[in-house]
């Protein structure tokens, strides 16, 4: 993963005041540079909340203000591309989650079709009272290569906080190989446990140093319900970040887990999407068979 310069948050509507003093701290925190679209009537409202947001960072970053030009999504990819960005940040509405009868089709365009890491910010979560103190992934072991422990582990060392890794096994339903591994090196934890971090890091991060890993405070291992077991280290937790690989779809039925750690959950949530083995082709049509 190459290094974030650059943050965008885009809003769509008038936002909260919490939602630009979240960005400019983490700006800030990753020593990045903030972007921000916003609506071209709210220019002047959002440079007030900025001052202020700036004013009482103090050494935070002078967020680039640019305003919604046309196609809404169309200015949202462009941007991702033309100010190199690496993380995007997204005011958590409840209605991206489906509970409203008339969800936001922006936001929800904006989730899948993001090439690059979202971080979902509720309202009510504040930055400035309850600050980033660690990371928390959970992997599911389905793949070696996770993106979210991968993406962790460079936040991790840029913002000199710790990692910990939560693997759940569901109580019911099939297990994949790299399931029954982990599960077989938990057996072994208090002689392997050196072993279980350098496995999954070795997996996720293949071009992360010795020395960058050490970010690994720990890891655990639970059976139960995928959500339920995450948001209860989330609550024992309130002041750490979860970091969760995707598959980038929102469709009714699909991310379901998501949305219920969403929906009771006031955390920050980091989503990274899975990344394709180098060898993998697309074929359609034609050339489906071939």
């Amino acid at each position: 993963m190459k290094p974030i310069r650059s943050i965008l948050t885009p809003l769509v509507a008038v936002q909260a005041h919490r939602i630009l003093q979240n960005a400019v701290l983490l700006a800030t925190l990753l020593r990045a540079e903030l972007h921000l679209l916003v609506e071209p009537a709210q220019l002047k409202a959002t440079q007030a909340r900025l001052k202020l947001a700036t004013a009482e960072k103090g050494n935070g970053p002078k967020p680039f203000i640019h305003a919604w030009t046309g196609d809404r999504l169309s200015d949202f990819l462009d941007a991702v591309e033309t100010y190199d960005i690496g993380l995007v940040v997204l005011g958590l509405e409840t209605t991206i989650l489906g509970i409203s009868s008339a969800p936001l089709s922006l936001e929800k365009d904006i989730l899948e079709q993001c090439p690059v890491p979202i971080l979902l910010t509720p309202s009510r979560r504040s930055l400035q009272r309850i600050p980033l103190e660690s990371l928390l992934v959970a992997v599911s072991g389905e793949r070696k290569n996770n993106e979210a422990l991968d993406v962790a582990i460079h936040l991790a060392n840029t913002a000199q906080i710790p990692v910990d890794i939560l693997h759940v096994t569901p109580a019911e339903g099939p297990c994949s190989c790299e399931a029954v591994l982990l599960e077989a090196m938990k057996d072994q934890f208090h002689h392997e446990y050196p072993r279980i971090i350098e496995h999954l890091a070795a997996q996720a991060s293949p071009f992360s140093s010795a020395r960058e890993i050490r970010c690994i405070r720990n890891f655990s291992h639970c059976h139960g319900d995928v959500a339920d077991e995450i948001l209860k280290m989330i609550h024992t937790n309130p002041s750490a970040m979860l970091v969760l690989e995707w598959k980038g779809f929102l469709a009714k039925g699909r991310a379901e887990t998501l949305r219920k750690i969403l929906r009771q959950s006031a955390s920050l949530v980091l989503l990274t999407k899975a990344r394709l083995p180098p060898h993998a082709r697309l074929k359609v049509g034609d050339h489906f068979g071939s």
